[in-house]
């Protein structure tokens, strides 16, 4: 089974929702106007994992942070995996094929992310993509679960 990473469209919003919701079934669940909104204000930030046919099973949804006014900083909204896909690297290859869009396109030079201190695979995968934790975020979700505020600084290069 081979997947394709692509540019995320406003088109795919459902979709993406749709799969944030079997990703993380016991998380609330995020509107759809949301994907529409950063996807039209921010093309080319955005991107998904999409199965032969061509259903979409992961999602890495970023903005730029408005409250910067040089617009150099990103901000990850959303990285969801389907169950069945993860554990093969899909979410490593839609967060730094979206990192290196936001550095080619907008010129980002940093990056942050919040992630539920219970959830260790996501946390090792950032902090092995060079992401480090700036605090710790006490019932930060609606659901009162804690959350690490995480940066990436981006240099000329993203190696990741």
């Amino acid at each position: 089974m081979s997947l394709r990473i692509r540019v995320a469209q406003v088109d795919d919003s459902e979709e993406m929702r749709d799969c944030s919701l079997r990703a993380a079934p016991n998380a609330p669940p995020h509107s759809i106007d949301r994907f529409k909104l950063i996807l039209s204000a921010w093309p080319g930030l955005s991107w998904v994992a999409a199965n032969d046919k061509d259903e979409i099973v992961g999602t890495c949804l970023v903005r730029l942070k408005e409250e910067v006014k040089n617009a150099t900083h990103a901000h990850v909204s959303f990285l969801f995996v389907l169950t069945e896909y993860q554990g093969q690297g899909v979410g490593r290859r839609l967060l730094t094929t979206s990192l290196q869009s936001a550095r080619a396109q907008y010129n980002v030079s940093e990056v942050t992310l919040h992630v539920r201190t219970s959830n260790a695979p996501a946390i090792a995968l950032y902090t092995s993509l060079k992401f480090y934790t700036t605090k710790m975020k006490p019932r930060h979700y609606d659901d009162g679960g804690d959350a690490f505020a995480m940066n990436l600084l981006l240099g000329n290069d993203v190696d990741t």
